[in-house]
């Protein structure tokens, strides 16, 4: 905790001094913010646990901005000197992410649809000319567009024949590291799953992941998906040194981790989307689209489908009690769509 502890302590101390994260803190606790926060570590030579980055990204709706759109990064980087304070869209990782808000803004309306800090601006709105066709915007950290390209269109390509539609690539600056997509018609999924038709919705989901992963991909263009597994090992590896007093414990649940976990099989190994999730369908009436392949890549079948099911409780609200509690009805309604998933 030692080489923790000092970083942490100046950081808490930047941001007592900060008006404005008082201010957006107590906006989160009156429902007007949104927050997402990420640390991430890195292990030294001499096996002790260092911040490698911390943020917190209050992102609320307002009408501060022409998107009606304002968020708030703060920033920590104890190798680029302490607290960084960044009002969106100022990101160091996406330097051109004001220039692209600017242009859309000028041409009307413009949504933000997601906003990960050091990652990923997702825009839709409108290229000049302002009547044209509403395209969907992402600005990415610099070097990451050729090969998000390549993969889109890869995956575009495969799937001309699914039963499901993707969007197409229309442009990819690596200059301005974006890349501009058709905005595909229809509503997000969830919105439309209820407990009446969760379970035939949940059926055809099953029933798409397997499409998904059938789909003729070339190996050479996506590479890899990426292995959440070892990221889980090196955490709970940090959350032992951390809580030293329960080392063993996550010790002994990292053990049984790496022993009921089966290696990868070459049998197992599918086209993975990447994040398939609920929340990445669009649903147009009867017609269905797969949002989002930046990330994908070859993988293991059964982490896959395990990646799905572990973030399902997260994705439906339908799932959860008011204050985020689980009653046993919302557990039973739970497995319920798991199981119609896993029969799809």
């Amino acid at each position: 905790m030692d080489a923790i502890g000092p970083h942490l302590r100046d950081l808490v101390a930047a941001l007592r001094g900060s008006a404005r994260f008082l201010g957006l803190e107590e906006d989160e606790a009156n429902g007007r913010a949104s927050v997402r926060r990420l640390a991430t570590f890195f292990r030294s030579r001499e096996g002790s646990w260092e911040i490698k980055r911390l943020y917190i990204s209050y992102q609320a709706i307002g009408q501060r901005s022409a998107t009606g759109y304002r968020g708030y990064t703060f920033l920590y980087d104890p190798r680029r000197g302490g607290l960084q304070e960044c009002p969106f869209p100022a990101d160091p990782k996406l330097k051109s992410a004001g220039h692209v808000l600017s242009r859309l803004e000028a041409a009307g309306r413009v949504d933000v649809l997601r906003y990960v800090p050091l990652r990923r601006l997702t825009l839709r709105g409108h290229w000049d000319p302002p009547d044209g066709p509403t395209i969907i915007v992402k600005v990415v950290e610099s070097g990451a567009t050729g090969r998000i390209a390549r993969r889109l269109r890869a995956v575009e390509r495969a799937a001309e024949r699914a039963s499901f539609g993707v969007a197409g690539l229309l442009i990819h600056d690596e200059s301005g590291a974006t890349v501009v997509q058709q905005c595909l018609p229809g509503q997000p999924l969830v919105a439309a799953i209820t407990p009446q038709n969760l379970e035939a919705t949940m059926r055809r989901l099953g029933d798409l992941h397997g499409e998904v992963h059938e789909l003729a991909v070339p190996d050479h263009v996506c590479g890899e998906a990426d292995d959440p597994f070892p990221t889980v090992l090196d955490r709970l590896d940090w959350l032992g040194w951390v809580r030293s007093g329960r080392a063993d414990f996550f010790r002994t649940l990292r053990a049984a981790l790496e022993g009921r976990t089966p290696a990868g099989a070459s049998d197992r190994r599918v086209f993975c989307h990447g994040d398939f999730r609920c929340t990445q369908i669009l649903a147009d009436d009867d017609r269905w689209a797969v949002i989002d392949f930046d990330e994908a890549g070859y993988g293991d079948l059964c982490r896959d489908v395990g990646r799905f099911l572990a973030f399902l409780r997260y994705d439906l609200p339908l799932f959860q009690e008011a204050g985020g509690r689980e009653s046993p009805d919302r557990r039973a309604l739970l497995e319920r769509a798991e199981t119609a998933y896993l029969e799809g």
